[in-house]
C-alpha cells in the first residue's frame, strides 16, 4: 500500500514538473516574440544609443549585463527599455 502511495505521488510529482516546464518554455516563446528590448548604451567615444538587446541579465547590484543582437556582450548599461517605450 505505501509503495503505491509512493508511486502515485511520483507521477504526480513528475506531471506537475512536465506541466511547469511546458509552461515556463510557453512564456519565454511568447515574451522573446512579442517584446523587441533595446538597452542604452554609451560608447568609448561619448555616442549613446539604443541598441536591440538579446539577453539582459540584471543582477542584485542593480547593474546588468547585456547582450546585444550582434553578439556582443557589454556591462553595466543600466537603462533597460521595450520598444516603443519613452
Amino acid at each position: 500500500m505505501m509503495k503505491d502511495k509512493c508511486s502515485k505521488l511520483e507521477t504526480e510529482n513528475s506531471e506537475l514538473r512536465r506541466q511547469l516546464t511546458e509552461h515556463c518554455w510557453k512564456s519565454k516563446e511568447n515574451s522573446s516574440k512579442d517584446k523587441e528590448i533595446e538597452a542604452f548604451w554609451r560608447f568609448e567615444d561619448g555616442r549613446e544609443e539604443w541598441l536591440p538587446a538579446k539577453l539582459i541579465r540584471k543582477y542584485a547590484n542593480g547593474e546588468c549585463s547585456v547582450q546585444y543582437s550582434d553578439g556582443v556582450s557589454r556591462v553595466r548599461s543600466s537603462w533597460v527599455r521595450e520598444v516603443g517605450q519613452m
